[in-house]
C-alpha cells in the first residue's frame, strides 16, 4: 500500500510539473508572439544626434559651422513645436469637454424654462465652442507640420504613436541675466574663431568682429525679453484657471451666471495658449541665440 501511494505520489507530481512546464513555455511564446512594445521617448539631444546620423548617410557631413547651427536651430525649432502644440492641443480639448457641458446644461435649463438663460447666453457659449474647436483644428495642423519636418531630418515616423517626444513642454536652460555678467563669464567670447564664423555674409558694418557682436548681443536682448513674458504669462495663467474653476464650481451649483462661466472659460483657454506659446518662444529665442553665436548644446 505504501508503495502504490508513493507511486502515485510520484506520478502526480510529475503530471504537474509536466503541465506547469507547458503553461510556462505558452506564456513565454505567448510573450514573444505578441510583444507589448513601450512608447519611445526622444530628447532633444537624442533628436540632434538622430539628425546628425541621417544627414551623415546623405552624405552632407562637410557640413561648417553656419550651416550646423542652422540645421540644430531647425532641429531645435521644430521638437519645441511638437511639444508646444500638442500639449496646447491637450489643453484646448479639455477645455472644448467644459464648453460641450456649458451649452448643454445651458440648452437644458432653457427648455425648463429658466429665466436666467437665454438664447443670447447659449449663442454666445457656442461661439465659445466654435472657437476653441477652430484653436484645436490650428494645433493639430502645426503639430502635423512639426512632425513631418523633425520625421524628415531624423528619418523617422512621428505620426507612429510609440515615436514621442519629452512631455510637457520646458524652458530650455539659460542663467544668464545680463550681457555684461555673460561676457565676464565667457572672457574669451569675442575673439572665439568659430565665433566669428558665423557671419553671414551682411558684414553690415564692415568689421566682421563689430556684427558679430552686433548680432550676438541683440540675441541676447531677445531672450531675456522672451524671458520676462514668459513669466507673465505664467503668474496670469495660474490666476485665470483658479478664476475658472470658482465660476465653474459656482455654475455646477446654480449659483453662477452662465456669462460670467464663458468669459472665465474663454480667458483661461486663451492665456493657457499663450502660456505655453510664451515658453516656446523663449525657447526658440534661445535656439537663435545658439545659431548666432554658434553655441550649441
Amino acid at each position: 500500500m505504501i508503495f502504490l501511494f508513493c507511486k502515485k505520489s510520484l506520478i502526480f507530481c510529475c503530471f504537474s510539473l509536466l503541465i506547469g512546464s507547458f503553461l510556462t513555455v505558452r506564456a513565454e511564446s505567448a510573450q514573444i508572439i505578441d510583444p507589448k512594445p513601450s512608447p519611445t521617448t526622444i530628447s532633444l539631444d537624442g533628436a540632434w544626434k538622430s539628425v546628425l546620423r541621417s544627414a551623415e548617410k546623405r552624405q552632407l557631413t562637410a557640413l561648417n559651422i553656419k550651416e550646423t547651427s542652422s540645421l540644430w536651430f531647425e532641429t531645435a525649432k521644430n521638437y519645441y513645436r511638437i511639444q508646444w502644440h500638442k500639449e496646447a492641443l491637450e489643453k484646448a480639448e479639455e477645455t472644448k469637454k467644459h464648453f460641450d457641458q456649458a451649452v448643454a446644461k445651458a440648452e437644458s435649463s432653457y427648455d425648463d424654462d429658466d429665466e436666467n438663460v437665454t438664447q443670447f447666453i447659449i449663442t454666445k457659449l457656442k461661439l465659445g465652442l466654435a472657437k476653441m474647436k477652430d484653436e484645436i483644428a490650428e494645433h493639430k495642423s502645426g503639430l502635423d507640420q512639426a512632425k513631418v519636418e523633425l520625421g524628415a531630418l531624423m528619418d523617422k515616423d512621428f505620426f507612429d504613436p510609440l515615436v514621442k517626444v519629452e512631455n510637457p513642454l520646458k524652458a530650455a536652460s539659460f542663467s544668464y541675466q545680463s550681457w555684461e555678467v555673460f561676457l565676464e563669464k565667457n572672457p574669451n567670447f569675442l575673439s572665439e574663431e568659430k565665433n566669428l564664423a558665423q557671419n553671414d555674409g551682411s558684414n553690415l558694418f564692415g568689421d566682421l568682429k563689430l556684427e558679430f557682436i552686433v548680432r550676438s548681443r541683440q540675441a541676447f536682448i531677445r531672450v531675456l525679453e522672451a524671458r520676462k513674458k514668459m513669466k507673465t504669462a505664467r503668474k496670469v495663467s495660474k490666476s485665470l484657471r483658479a478664476l475658472m474653476a470658482m465660476e465653474s464650481s459656482n455654475y455646477d451649483l446654480g449659483l453662477g451666471n452662465p456669462v460670467d462661466l464663458f468669459d472665465s472659460f474663454l480667458a483661461h483657454a486663451r492665456h493657457i495658449n499663450v502660456s505655453l506659446e510664451s515658453i516656446y518662444n523663449f525657447n526658440i529665442a534661445v535656439a537663435e541665440w545658439r545659431k548666432v553665436t554658434g553655441r550649441l548644446p
